[in-house]
């Protein structure tokens, strides 16, 4: 395969940003289906906040006026409108198996049937601390964690077998001592959990150990509060480069586990690290994924700089390299692109040019920070929401020729309303027809966690037509 490479700075270090001339990962023109008709004058469209696709089933999202949509994952057309009024504010929501499960600021789990507009089981927590973070583990389906907002001196880690919805199996309350923002279990062991927080560490528990302090495998400081973290990553891909420091604890009980593979961290200072769960040794250095930006030739973009990180995926089917971890990263104004995590091909430690691969980039299809996304590798489609009401569908698949003459992919969905009348509004967004008005941005930065000059790029630009 043959690349493009691009030099990138970083303050005094140059990064390199690769783009394959064979890439094939493209998004097809489709259709767009416009619900911001019946909105209001001067009301403003909600923020998507969430977002899931549910396998062989729909697409949920959640917006912050607190209502649940399901759509259909063809067309995006709404198929349902729901509230969760005992849970409150919806702060995560997961797939599970033919449904999603949600975290509610009142302290309770929902399990639900997509097809249904209540759920199925509700758990209410012991503490009645808002839940900030949910896992569903795919081997044992039974199992739920949930991870509560700091109360008091405690922030908890609560373990539910759905079959038992009293109280929990299993609780940990000194694992973290701040928010917790993320959990996910390994993909093949039912009983490892990963867990971040606002304190700035990233965990591994052994969720078979009824004691807290032997349940803990290992920590690492990620310098920063942490708004996602997951399983990813190969050594193969990402060689060591530092050993365990000072602010890493490998607990004896490590030795006994089966191999872990990698974990990423992508924190609310927009930062990105790897580390291998055998040793807790650092793969890949904490980087700032604002230090990376790029002069294109692309009519649509000229300039990409990229603001925050929208989240992280590690997908075989989402990257060329199977075993390495893709990012998806925001500009203020809507943009979005999937980019390859960097990595050394040479296998040094300490090599100036970690390498970054652009593999999608898109414009047009959100008018404002994009604060989710979920991939589905059953049809090949990225779906993203955003603060801007939108919700889009970018179709990756295609052969190269259709590529070539087919700019972009698109299905857009803007949440405002629930009926095709016109809106009144004057003005006028990229899709030709009127544009929300705008409420002020939520804070300063990226709340949900949320590359120097170089030569001319060369790439393709998806946009929604």
């Amino acid at each position: 395969m043959d690349d493009e490479v691009f030099q990138l700075g970083a303050s005094s270090q140059k990064q390199t940003l690769s783009i394959s001339s064979s890439f094939v990962q493209r998004a097809r023109p489709t259709f767009w289906l416009d619900l911001n008709a019946a909105n209001q004058v001067g009301s403003s469209a909600p923020y998507v906040t969430q977002l899931v696709s549910i396998p062989s089933s729909s697409i949920v999202s959640y917006t912050d006026d607190g209502i649940f949509r399901t759509h259909d994952r063809a067309s995006l057309s709404v198929i349902g409108i729901f509230q969760w009024e005992q849970g409150g504010i919806c702060s995560a929501i997961k797939p599970v198996q033919n449904g999603f499960i949600s975290a509610g600021k009142s302290g309770m789990i929902g399990y639900w049937d997509a097809r249904q507009p209540t759920p199925t089981i509700s758990l209410q927590g012991p503490s009645n601390a808002p839940y900030l973070s949910l896992a569903s583990s795919t081997v044992d389906t039974n199992t739920i964690a949930a991870g509560t907002e700091l109360q008091g001196t405690d922030a908890r880690i609560d373990l539910w077998d759905i079959r038992k919805p009293d109280v929990p199996v299993l609780s940990y309350l000194e694992t973290h001592s701040d928010d917790i923002t993320s959990l996910d279990f390994h993909p093949t062991l039912h009983n490892i959990l990963l867990s971040a927080a606002s304190d700035a560490l990233i965990a591994i528990s052994d969720t078979r150990q009824q004691n807290e302090d032997d349940s803990v495998v290992g920590v690492i400081n990620a310098g920063a509060s942490v708004a996602r973290a997951g399983w990813g990553g190969s050594s193969k891909v990402y060689p060591k480069a530092s050993p365990v420091d000072d602010d890493e604890e490998i607990s004896s009980s490590a030795s006994n586990l089966p191999p872990l593979g990698a974990f990423y961290g992508v924190s609310d200072m927009q930062t990105v690290g790897i580390w291998e769960a055998d040793g807790f040794s650092e793969l890949l250095p904490v980087r700032d994924v604002r230090q990376t930006q790029m002069e294109t030739n692309i009519p649509t973009h000229r300039h990409w700089q990229t603001e925050y990180a929208i989240d992280a995926n590690y997908d075989s089917s989402l990257l060329e390299n199977s075993e390495s971890v893709g990012l998806f990263c925001g500009e203020q104004n809507g943009g979005m692109a999937l980019m390859e995590i960097p990595h050394d091909n040479n296998n040094s430690q300490s090599s100036s040019s970690p390498n970054w691969s652009l593999h999608c980039l898109t414009s047009g299809g959100h008018a404002d920070i994009v604060r989710s996304v979920t991939w589905d590798p059953a049809s090949y489609i990225l779906y993203s929401g955003g603060e801007d009401g939108r919700l889009c569908a970018w179709s990756l698949s295609g052969d190269q020729s259709s590529a070539q003459s087919n700019a972009a992919a698109a299905i857009a969905t803007s949440l405002d309303a629930s009926n095709n009348e016109s809106n009144t509004d004057s003005t006028s967004d990229e899709f030709g027809g009127p544009g929300p008005k705008r409420k002020p941005l939520k804070g300063s930065t990226h709340s949900s966690s949320p590359l120097h000059s170089g030569r001319t790029a060369s790439s393709k630009s998806y946009r929604p037509y």
